[in-house]
């Protein structure tokens, strides 16, 4: 399936807690690791680089920016004043119109969601083990050949 897209745009929101930033660069590498280890074009920046534009004058992407996969990395709470937090991995594209819905913009929409829970006071730790199989299996799913 992965071939469908040019590449994989990542980009990571960490917590707004003090071990956030840290985890993000945690999640990050893995996902580089391992785009790189399956030959797949994969280019990290920040929350607000990865939309439409371009690409970001930091890098060179080799890839039509546009229409690559955006790959999401997000901790957020586990429910409402929870404590516990997740880290999940969401994929998403940008589709065209329809035909007979010309001049309507593009619509991205979702082709991958999957999470794990971080074991409470210990989310750098919890995401040195997560990050691994929850990359594994989205980079599985999507690198598996089409039914």
């Amino acid at each position: 399936m992965i071939d469908a897209w040019p590449g994989i745009v990542l980009f990571c929101m960490p917590s707004r807690e003090a071990w956030g930033a840290t985890a993000c660069g945690v999640a990050s590498r893995e996902a580089e690791r391992q785009a790189a280890a399956a030959s797949i074009k994969l280019i990290a920046v920040s929350a607000a680089e990865a939309g439409l534009s371009q690409g970001p004058n930091s890098a060179a992407p080799t890839f039509v920016w546009p229409q690559a996969l955006r790959l999401f990395l997000q901790f957020h709470p586990v429910g409402d004043g929870s404590k516990r937090w997740r880290l999940s991995t969401k994929a998403y594209e940008l589709t065209p119109p329809a035909p007979g819905q010309a001049g309507q913009a593009p619509k991205w929409h979702y082709v991958y969601d999957h999470f794990s829970v971080l074991d409470e006071g210990k989310e750098i730790d919890a995401t040195e083990e997560a990050a691994p199989p929850l990359l594994e299996r989205f980079f599985a799913t999507m690198t598996k050949p089409r039914s």
